[in-house]
């Protein structure tokens, strides 16, 4: 038999957290009683804590940058992916407010939240959080795109929607993400940043990053100018390596002016989060000495 709990951590007012997920999120609630519960959650006691505290406690774990946090830092979220750790908590980045006014806002949104009848859409809690932490807006957009992507993909691999073909509309905020990353930070108006979609393509998406234009423009679909070999071409970035393990590959090609960029047809691939990333990897690229 197992020792007995300390009452102390039964004693309200507490907040509890669900150690499953719900939706592919962290979720938790404040309670004024004292309430028992049993392992399959966590309990923080709040006794002794100002009510700001126990509002702010409650917005970070019902935010995705909560969830973000735990898949990065999890010490056991690889192995068993259906239930968090007491630690997994101790690792997230709290962070205390140096006055009452500088949670007004975000204390403001959990308010409403609470009083709402039925909450689907936690976008408006996600950036009030962003907001109270001063994320700039290349955070803003890969924190959500990462937990919507890559969390689902550990969670629900190919049955999950990050497994799914990317639609015009994703591989449109892919293109644009990374020409606004690359504009942003190349110096001087004489290297003009662009991106084409090339459509058409089975398998496989393709993006073109383009330096060689005079002005810049917008995003532009076009179509491959030969029929190209897609089958052949997703062979080679998907490798077998056994019954268990597959690769995928994704080509970065630097052509003169331009870089290609070609990845499996899965949303995964083809987020906010991968265009920064991608991105970097070009910028990283054109820095080089002698290029």
């Amino acid at each position: 038999m197992e020792h007995a709990r300390d009452p102390a951590i039964y004693r309200g007012p507490l907040f509890l957290i669900q150690r499953s997920f719900q939706n592919d999120r962290i979720v938790g609630a404040k309670c004024s009683d004292s309430v028992v519960y049993s392992r399959t959650y966590f309990g923080v006691p709040c006794e002794d804590r100002d009510e700001l505290y126990l509002d702010l406690l409650n917005a970070f774990v019902n935010s995705t940058l909560s969830v973000y946090c735990v898949l990065l830092t999890s010490t056991s979220f690889g192995l068993d992916r259906q239930f968090t750790e007491q630690n997994d908590f101790n690792r997230l980045p709290f962070k205390a407010p140096t006055s009452a006014a500088e949670v007004q806002d975000l204390i403001g949104v959990v308010r409403r939240l609470e009083h709402a009848n039925e909450v689907t859409d936690l976008s408006e809690l996600d950036e009030a959080v962003f907001d109270f932490y001063n994320l700039p807006q290349w955070q803003r957009e890969y924190i959500p795109d990462t937990v919507r992507f890559d969390f689902d993909f550990v969670r629900h691999g190919s049955e999950g929607i990050s497994a799914r073909q990317p639609d015009s509309d994703d591989l449109k905020a892919y293109a644009e993400t990374m020409v606004r990353f690359l504009r942003g930070n190349l110096d001087g108006d004489d290297l003009k940043v662009n991106a084409d979609i090339i459509d058409g393509l089975a398998d496989v998406c393709a993006v073109v990053i383009r330096f060689d234009e005079s002005r810049h423009r917008g995003v532009r679909v076009t179509v491959p100018p030969d029929e190209p070999e897609n089958g052949r071409l997703a062979d080679l970035l998907h490798a077998r390596v056994s019954s268990g393990f597959q690769l995928r590959r994704s080509l970065v090609h630097f052509d003169d002016d331009r870089c290609i960029i070609i990845k499996l047809a899965q949303k995964r691939f083809w987020s906010r989060a991968r265009a920064y990333d991608d991105a970097d990897t070009i910028f990283a690229e054109l820095l080089r000495p002698g290029e």
